[in-house]
């Protein structure tokens, strides 16, 4: 005859562990016996990888040089790995350039972020959205995608001539 115990598992958050049960016996020999059975569990979560820029519009001028950082965190705390840009750092639109031609985490939660600097310096007039696309496996395992969007605008200034002309004879 077999015995089942039906358990019910429903976490609030995520974490894991193992469930001991202790169980005792009488054999077909008449004989007292106890033993244990260990149950590991987890809980996972289906959490996201948000990306954000330090500043997601920027207004600039040609010939400046400006720093964007883009911190990459979870939504929900609990962590999320293997993020990497998938977006070719080497080939950014011109004026924005990375100190590296990619950028890979190992580990992302809001206690282990991971700060990707990028830097914009523009020698003409132009608009545009950088977009960065990235990848990564979330808590409960599923490998996800998501985007970093930061519209930015360079302007060349006017230089200003004042007519002097009233000094003239």
């Amino acid at each position: 005859m077999a015995c089942t115990l039906p358990l019910t598992y429903a976490p609030t958050a995520a974490g894991g562990g193992t469930l001991s049960l202790v169980y005792s016996c009488i054999n077909n020999a008449g004989e007292s016996k106890t033993g244990t059975v260990n149950i590991a569990y987890r809980a996972t979560t289906n959490d996201n990888v948000v990306g954000t820029p330090n500043q997601s519009s920027l207004a600039v001028r040609t010939g400046s040089n400006t720093t964007v950082t883009v911190t990459f965190t979870t939504d929900d705390g609990n962590p999320a790995s293997g993020l990497s840009v998938t977006t070719d750092l080497a080939s950014l639109p011109s004026g924005w350039s990375s100190p590296s031609n990619s950028f890979t985490c190992p580990s992302v939660s809001v206690g282990t972020s991971c700060v990707l600097s990028l830097n914009l310096a523009p020698t003409a007039a132009a608009a545009g959205t950088l977009s960065l696309g990235f990848g990564y496996t979330n808590d409960a395992g599923f490998m996800k995608t998501g985007t970093v969007s930061i519209a930015y605008n360079a302007i060349t200034p006017y230089l200003y001539v004042a007519d002097d002309s009233s000094s003239r004879r």
